[in-house]
């Protein structure tokens, strides 16, 4: 299912800080009024859903970028996949494709694959994986429609 991009070898960071820089790409884009996200931290438990299609809402998730605190005791990647599923039902229902950006070092590995695959098919949701992590989890390339390995 999934097509996995190795992006070779880049220097060594924490984690926290790759995930910073490439959200921070995206917000770029929102700032120059080229796409819109509905973006939300995810750790043990979910923050509140941040709509960023302008550059004062780029901004606000900006701040709070900074500030988070990536607590280090897992995602539970199948909670997060399912709050965002629902999250894009209660933005826009009307969407008829869909595409889910889950950017992850992958330390969850109670990954609920059968019916995370179902959910995802079922609402029509496109799943594109960034791995922070040098080994790519199996249970992750299952459920995802493409990789990038950073």
């Amino acid at each position: 299912m999934e097509e996995i991009v190795t992006l070779g070898q880049l220097p060594p960071m924490k984690k926290s800080l790759w995930a910073r820089g490439i959200v921070l790409q995206f917000l770029l884009k929102a700032i120059k009024v080229e796409a819109k996200y509905n973006l939300r931290f995810f750790s043990v438990s979910a923050s509140e859903l941040y709509q960023v299609e302008s550059p004062k809402e780029a901004k606000v998730f900006y701040d709070e970028l900074v500030e988070y605190e990536f607590c280090g005791d897992g995602t539970k990647i199948s909670r997060a996949l399912y709050q965002a599923i629902t999250d894009m039902d209660s933005v826009d229902a009307t969407i008829a494709a869909r595409c889910l950006i889950l950017i992850t070092d992958g330390e969850d590995y109670q990954i609920q694959v059968p019916p995370l695959c179902e959910a995802l098919a079922k609402n029509n949701v496109e799943l594109y994986s960034i791995a922070i992590n040098p080994k790519v989890p199996p249970l992750l390339r299952l459920i995802s429609t493409k990789i990038i390995n950073v």
